[in-house]
């Protein structure tokens, strides 16, 4: 089986916070994610001390290409799950183990 990307995640490493067809759509989708969860994106030069709530570093963001299984497993179940990496793309693990 061959992986190949179907769109894009933004992810902190863990979590993906945002999905889309497009990278620009990823974004926003993160942003929305962010937003409703009330979690404010602060540059890198940004006093976190006079934050109120709750934030994360803009830079700990990070856009990848993703299959279309993981995408619609984000969507259908929401970025807090399993997920790898193969050949650069962000996919399931069971597409991990196949590929």
């Amino acid at each position: 089986m061959t992986i190949s990307a179907a769109g894009y995640i933004v992810h902190d490493g863990d979590l993906i916070h945002g999905t889309g067809a497009t990278s620009a759509d990823a974004w926003a989708d993160a942003n929305r994610t962010l937003a409703q969860a009330s979690i404010s994106l602060l540059a890198e030069d940004d006093d976190p001390d006079s934050q109120q709530g709750s934030w994360m570093r803009a830079a700990a963001l990070r856009l990848q290409p993703a299959t279309a299984d993981l995408i619609e497993s984000v969507v259908a179940y929401g970025g807090n799950c399993a997920w790898a990496e193969r050949h650069g793309i962000a996919c399931t693990r069971s597409e991990e183990a196949v590929g």
